[in-house]
């Protein structure tokens, strides 16, 4: 009995183990080895973006395999990394620069209007067997990619511009008549120098933040494709029309018709610049004084001056590998734009008679404006390249 207790547990055993032996193994779940990477790029705070970004998250919600990255523009890395992939996949140029937002997945790439719930599951559907390689690992963000080539020449592209806004006789001429106007008041040197410096930090932080406030509207209006697309080649056209009339300033300079220029501020705007300057005279808080004088004098100043800031902007935010840097070539612009004030208060610190600085910039007055045709004219091909 003994004997066949232990048999028929035995059996019992063997049957186990058998039974577990010949149960097929578990599948690997497409879950562990077939996941599906995708990696999304955009503007923050761009509606479109947001929206698409919102179906692609919806999506990977719904299929746990479908694994989703956002790679947002304003930073540098990021752009870097979109212009590698751009090239890896054989987008071309015009759509780099045209595109708000683009999505890379396996072997594919959508833009913008591209993106859509259908075309994802199209993908999710293609890629769910074999999975792919999350796109941001597969390739190495490029050395000299398209906003690369453009940024070694842009930056002096920025610098040239403001310089040669600087010297725009509508800034250079009024800040002369203002450190004059010191010196022919009998101010103490130390008085002079405190104003001049004043009024040209008054001038810098006036244009910055006028820049700054231009930057913000223009970025919200170019996260919109067609108001971006208008918004660029209006400006550049724009910029072609100003650059044309310099031209015709330059021919008037040299026919020593100064008077008849078009880009200069009216005479009755002039008229009230001289007479706030004048104000100084009986002014006992100088140097407070001095700085209210600049921002009012960059105010009335920004429709002669803004000839050339206006289409600078709009370049920058124009390409997206610009617009993460786009404060500092503000404030590499408006450096720029007050070194000529400098070395017009060094030079009159030094004991150079208004007069003669007054006849200098008369005589280069041609050189100036053929400055800023030659300026105006390549922003605005360069804008109308952009649209």
């Amino acid at each position: 009995m003994k004997t066949a207790h232990l048999i028929k547990i035995s059996l019992v055993i063997l049957a186990l183990f058998m039974a577990n032996g010949m149960h097929p193994a578990k599948a690997t779940s497409n879950e562990d080895n077939a996941k599906i990477y995708l990696a999304f790029f955009g503007n923050p705070g761009c509606p479109p973006c947001d929206e698409d970004w919102s179906k692609i998250t919806q999506l990977a919600q719904e299929y746990p395999n479908f694994k989703v990255r956002r790679f947002d523009f304003l930073s540098k890395e990021n752009v870097k990394l979109w212009e590698s992939l751009c090239k890896s996949y054989g987008v071309p140029e015009d759509d780099i620069r045209d595109a708000k937002s683009g999505a890379f997945v396996g072997d594919n790439y959508l833009l913008e209007l591209e993106i859509t719930e259908e075309r994802i599951q199209n993908l999710i559907s293609k890629y769910s067997a074999t999975g792919t390689k999350p796109p941001w690992n597969a390739v190495e963000p490029g050395k000299e990619g398209l906003v690369e080539r453009f940024k070694r020449w842009s930056v002096f592209a920025v610098i040239f511009a403001g310089l040669a806004d600087g010297v725009n006789p509508c800034a250079f001429a009024v800040f002369v008549l203002f450190i004059s106007y010191l010196a022919y008041l009998g101010k103490k040197q130390r008085k002079i120098v405190l104003a001049g410096l004043s009024f040209i930090l008054a001038v810098f932080t006036t244009y910055l933040l006028v820049g700054i406030g231009i930057l913000l509207f223009m970025r919200r209006l170019a996260i919109y494709s067609t108001v971006s697309h208008i918004l660029n080649v209006s400006i550049g056209i724009l910029a072609i029309i100003l650059g044309s009339v310099s031209l015709y300033d330059y021919y008037l300079s040299r026919k020593g018709k100064l008077e008849s220029m078009k880009l200069q501020l009216p005479r009755s705007i002039k008229d009230q610049i001289h007479r706030f300057v004048r104000k100084t005279k009986g002014s006992k808080f100088l140097i407070p004084f001095s700085f209210a004088t600049g921002i009012v004098i960059s105010l009335f100043e920004l429709g002669c001056t803004g000839q050339i800031y206006l289409p600078t902007i709009a370049f920058v935010v124009g390409d997206p590998g610009m617009q993460a840097q786009a404060l500092g070539y503000l404030l590499l612009y408006n450096f720029m734009f007050i070194v000529p004030l400098l070395a017009v208060f060094a030079l009159v610190g030094m004991g150079v008679q208004s007069q003669k600085l007054a006849s200098i910039t008369q005589k280069h007055t041609g050189k100036t404006k053929l400055l800023i045709a030659t300026i105006l004219f390549v922003l605005g091909g360069l804008l109308l390249m952009l649209g």
